[in-house]
């Protein structure tokens, strides 16, 4: 204490002479070896079967000294798994630290246990062991699908199909799952849609449903021969498309200015959970971004699972910005850099890059949905695999559940020029 006191009279505060010689107990830390999943140098996984623990802890006996240590240990993965893949800092995040409490307190009371491996492995973009495998083949989905793998994987040959879980008998992706979900029962729309997932969160392989191919299986992307992966990374969310839509190119959509890429409409689902490729599930639309790809227009609907914990809050894209900030966001900028190491320039997007709101959203779905029966009935393109309207089960029920959830909204007056579907038209700018 006088040397503290003598210290803060002359400005330098000494250390007592007693803490240069006092014996502390001697703790053996063993650091982990760099994990090659992580390039920033972050590891989720310490060394603890290995770790030497010498002398006792002077707050507690040992097991219980062994305890903290492992309760750090979960709090730090957990954190680490968050920074790691690209996730913004949210409340779920701080949420499940605060979990790794509960889990060192059942470890006190002799009931810990090891995480399970799956979750690890599932973390890792290297030696991924097939998706598949998580999800039995007879497991019912939201829309009634069974799925089957097909080929070996990491192979061009590979294919997941989808079958009807009554009949099992091979069906399309694209075609014959329902946009709208239906109550089994009364076989009433719910207000939730189907999405199909082709890429699972914290994966990078380029799945797609092949729409020129018959029954529409889900395939891994090629360029010229070679199986496609996104360079950017793992992508952090759960990407796929809504089933029964169609992006026209050859309609301009007012607020974009281009036609579109082509495809089924895009979606990216921000719920916590891995959806495994192939899987239906329900989801709540909360926005959308209107981003333009190499001249052609690719919207991104972003939904929620309605089976997520953050499902009941979220109803809207300002529920997404005001309880996950920054999640529009890393969506956003994802899409935007994800082929600059493929040596491509920034994406752009429309509509002063702002995330429109759900209605919004919903008046895409349903146009994309109108320009899917369009091609159905007319069979207007050649590239792609479509089946008669005959072949269609239920053909007309998501017209009734589109004309009832789906809104018509007039175009964006400050983002676009006149209302044409002249893809060669100069009239009107665009804002990009």
């Amino acid at each position: 204490r006088s040397h503290v006191m003598m210290g803060a009279r002359s400005g330098v505060v000494r250390a007592p002479r007693q803490a240069q010689i006092l014996e502390l107990p001697r703790v053996r830390v063993i650091r982990p070896e760099r994990d090659e999943r992580f390039p920033s140098g972050l590891h989720c996984e310490p060394a603890w079967p290995r770790q030497v623990v010498r002398g006792a802890a002077r707050n507690g006996s040992r097991t219980e000294h062994c305890a903290r240590l492992r309760r750090g240990a979960v709090a730090t993965r957990r954190g680490c798994e968050a920074t790691a893949c690209g996730e913004v800092q949210t409340a779920a995040a701080r949420r499940s630290l605060r979990r790794s409490d509960s889990d060192g307190t059942r470890a006190d009371q002799g009931q810990m246990s090891a995480e399970p491996p799956a979750k690890r492995i599932a973390l890792s973009s290297n030696n991924r062991p097939n998706m598949l495998s998580a999800i039995s083949s007879k497991k019912r989905s939201h829309s009634s699908v069974s799925l089957s793998s097909l080929g070996d994987e990491g192979t061009q040959s590979h294919r997941v199909q989808a079958a009807c879980e009554r009949s099992n008998e091979p069906i399309s992706f694209w075609h014959d799952v329902a946009l709208f979900h239906r109550e089994e029962e009364s076989n009433a729309a719910t207000g939730a849609l189907n999405f199909v997932c082709e890429i699972p969160k914290f994966s990078r392989k380029k799945f797609e449903v092949a729409t020129n191919e018959p029954q529409n299986p889900i395939k891994q992307d090629t360029k010229k021969g070679m199986l496609r992966e996104f360079k950017k990374g793992d992508i952090f969310f759960n990407y796929g498309c809504f089933p029964r839509t169609w992006e026209d190119p050859c309609f301009v959509h007012p607020d974009a200015g281009v036609g579109g890429d082509n495809d089924p409409l895009d979606v990216c689902e921000i719920g916590l959970q891995i959806v495994p490729t192939g899987a239906v599930r329900q989801v709540k639309v909360l926005g959308c971004l209107c981003m333009i790809d190499d001249g052609e227009a690719d919207w991104k609907v972003i939904v929620i699972d309605v089976n997520d914990r953050w499902a009941p809050d979220l109803n809207d894209v300002e529920d997404v910005e005001r309880l996950l900030p920054g999640t529009v966001s890393a969506v956003r900028e994802w899409f935007r850099t994800y082929k600059i190491p493929d040596g491509k320039p920034p994406n752009r997007f429309g509509l002063n890059e702002r995330c429109m709101p759900r209605e919004y959203a919903m008046q895409i779905v349903g146009e994309t949905h109108h320009a899917w029966r369009r091609l159905v009935q007319h069979q207007t393109s050649e590239d792609l695999h479509v089946p008669p309207v005959a072949d269609i089960a239920h053909f007309d029920e998501d017209e009734e559940a589109a004309e009832e959830y789906c809104p018509k909204l007039e175009p964006e007056a400050d983002s676009t020029g006149d209302n044409t579907s002249d893809a060669n038209s100069d009239d009107g700018p665009v804002e990009f």
